[in-house]
């Protein structure tokens, strides 16, 4: 299970009870689209129609360090098909997908690559003439 101010990852059988309790103490619906109020992540990746769009492996880093490994089914022809959804605290997407082509794995190989404390697994983020490094989940200045 994973929670941080703004998101929560939970069995999906669990998501009614929870919104049930939360209604009953503050009188509000936990699930929406208004502000304080939560929706699923898990967005369709395709032009195809899915239907049971679901994580079935998360692998946690650290708070807004994750990666879901998505399944969905395509309502017309039953094919399943597989996506990742992953957040890294601060590092964007191509330079998550830079260093997995530098290394020439995947985004879940990656993401397992960290969690084993892999030295060589590190990112650098040019963003204002900075360069970060995130490396044991944490991040260094480089230089500026």
């Amino acid at each position: 299970y994973y929670q941080d101010t703004d998101s929560i990852h939970l069995l999906e059988k669990d998501l009614m009870k929870l919104e049930q309790e939360y209604y009953k103490i503050y009188k509000k619906s936990l699930l929406g689209d208004d502000l304080g109020q939560f929706k699923s992540d898990f967005k369709n990746w395709t032009d195809k129609d899915l239907i049971n769009i679901h994580s079935k492996e998360l692998i946690i880093l650290g708070k807004k360090a994750y990666i879901d490994v998505l399944e969905g089914t395509d309502k017309e022809t039953g094919e399943t098909l597989i996506n990742y959804h992953y957040r890294l605290k601060g590092i964007n997407e191509p330079s998550i997908i830079a260093k997995c082509k530098e290394l020439n794995i995947n985004e879940l190989e990656l993401f397992k690559k960290m969690y084993k404390g892999d030295e060589n697994c590190f990112i650098h983020v040019r963003h204002y003439g900075i360069v970060f490094m995130l490396r044991h989940m944490s991040f260094f200045i480089l230089r500026t």
